[in-house]
């Protein structure tokens, strides 16, 4: 798993319950970060886009390092 790279989240969600929208705003401003973006929104849409990148090189790596360690 740490071969993996989170390269994009993007979340367009509507709970259908106003309040609860309501509640999550400020948390979903709170987690937003240059590669995770969060959003609600009062339209009924719902979209999810993830982006998630992996190298042959990191796969070898890490499992010469886990091999390594359990070796010992």
């Amino acid at each position: 798993m740490k071969s993996f790279k989170l390269r994009r989240f993007n979340l367009n969600i509507d709970t259908d319950d106003v309040i609860l929208n309501a509640f999550l705003i400020p948390v979903f401003t709170f987690v937003n970060r240059k590669n995770i973006w969060l959003n609600i929104n009062y339209n009924g849409e719902l979209s999810l886009i993830l982006l998630v990148e992996n190298r042959v090189i990191n796969i070898l790596l890490v499992m010469i390092r886990t091999f390594l360690k359990f070796k010992k």
